[in-house]
């Protein structure tokens, strides 16, 4: 259930901020014994994610053309806040090490950065295809 709602891109902000919030429980429940597994599986479904609550809101309340917003943070549907999820992440765990999910960590902080760079090289050619486009 965890990893379907991450994958809700207006949600996994969201899940990231409820696993944060239940660390210890999910935790203490998912990392122990022959479950070890399952805290991996968690991490690399929750870490990676970026929309925030403000992120959903304003995708509710606004017009088409939102996107034109894609290089300054604003668009919602636009995975734009990689750079402090990065921090985000990196700092949580290492106050929080999990050793049971190492490569899951290391994982998602590589989607992050690639996620990153990608919108950084594409972003401003997609942002003017969408100006030309849709006048955004």
């Amino acid at each position: 259930m965890i990893a379907s709602v991450a994958a809700n891109p207006l949600a996994g902000r969201l899940v990231w901020e409820f696993f944060v919030e239940r660390f210890d429980k999910v935790n203490a429940v998912f990392n122990t014994g022959g479950q070890a597994f399952l805290i991996s599986a968690i991490v690399d479904d929750v870490a990676s994610t970026g929309t925030t609550q403000e992120d959903v809101r304003r995708r509710r309340r606004s017009p088409p053309g939102l996107c034109r917003h894609l290089l300054t943070g604003r668009c919602a549907f636009w995975w734009v806040g990689w750079a402090p999820q990065l921090e985000r992440v990196r700092s949580f765990f290492a106050q929080h090490p999990l050793p049971a999910a190492d490569r899951a960590i290391r994982s998602s902080l590589e989607r992050i950065r690639i996620r990153g760079k990608r919108i950084a090289t594409e972003g401003p050619q997609l942002a003017a295809w969408l100006q030309q486009r849709y006048g955004a």
